[in-house]
């Protein structure tokens, strides 16, 4: 079971009056936390509050506070502190490509120094910093767009490299592949509960939506395979979405299928 902090400057406290808690992650897209607190926890929420999750931190964004008799309660909607570099923009030299190892470009990316970026003013992006990746090739990276959000450009530089962003706090890293390669075991009558399944005949695309009995140790991006008599089911494919309660473990559901990124990609021709 996971704890979930409220930070406020220097005072980190976990919640102890939570009603109802649900977390989204999904790969390079979502990954947001709606809590319904009451009491002290209520009271102390706002704008400048720091929620932390799963060694994930999230901004504040909308907050709704109202009394149920006399309890004081809140409904707070947060978003990973990485939707900050979305309104934070650069403007771009695209006079031509920019080469170097997927280190050497993200670092530049979340620094307020020189990049490919011909801006005086640039936004100040200093409390993230480049973590670590697996992909050791050099990456050739072309501006199609004169000016872009930060965000854009760093799912860009990923895409570019054939990884992926993986966020921890303040640390941006890019994966080969977010999540378990190793395919787990997902099996009707144990691990799963019900399965929804859609399938696109235009472009050959199958998704699944499935309620698990216990969330156990799933994570987005994990290779899983899926095995539901009941439907016919037995396939091998990828965790792209995960929706949790991260209080109650049975609470859990999982979009699983074809990976689309639903970032849009300025930066990359």
């Amino acid at each position: 079971m996971s704890k979930i902090y409220l930070i406020n400057g220097a005072n980190r406290v976990p919640i102890a009056g939570l009603i109802a808690g649900t977390v989204r992650d999904a790969v390079d897209s979502e990954n947001i936390i709606s809590l319904t607190l009451y009491g002290t926890d209520a009271r102390s929420v706002s704008e400048t509050t720091i929620i932390e999750c799963n060694g994930q931190y999230y901004d504040v964004v909308e907050l709704q506070l109202y009394r149920n008799g006399f309890a004081p309660m809140a409904d707070v909607y947060a978003e990973n502190v990485i939707y900050r570099l979305n309104s934070r923009t650069v403007r771009a030299s695209t006079s031509g490509p920019t080469y170097g190892s997927v280190a050497q470009l993200m670092t530049r990316a979340l620094s307020n120094g020189a990049f490919i970026f011909i801006d005086p003013n640039p936004t100040d992006v200093s409390e993230f910093t480049f973590g670590t990746t697996d992909i050791l090739t050099e990456v050739s990276f072309y501006a199609s767009a004169a000016i872009c959000s930060r965000r854009e450009m760093i799912n860009a530089i990923a895409k570019a490299a054939g990884g992926e962003i993986e966020v921890s706090r303040y640390t941006v890293n890019v994966r080969s592949h977010r999540g378990a390669v190793t395919a787990k075991e997902l099996l009707g009558g144990y691990h799963v509960q019900s399965v929804r399944t859609k399938t696109d005949y235009r472009t050959g695309t199958t998704s699944y939506d499935i309620e698990l009995f216990k969330k156990s140790d799933l994570a987005a991006g994990d290779n899983v395979h899926i095995k539901f008599d009941p439907l016919g089911i037995d396939v091998t494919t990828r965790i792209i979405a995960i929706e949790y309660n991260p209080y109650n473990p049975y609470e859990v559901s999982i979009d699983v299928g074809d990976y689309e990124p639903d970032i849009k990609d300025l930066l990359v021709k």
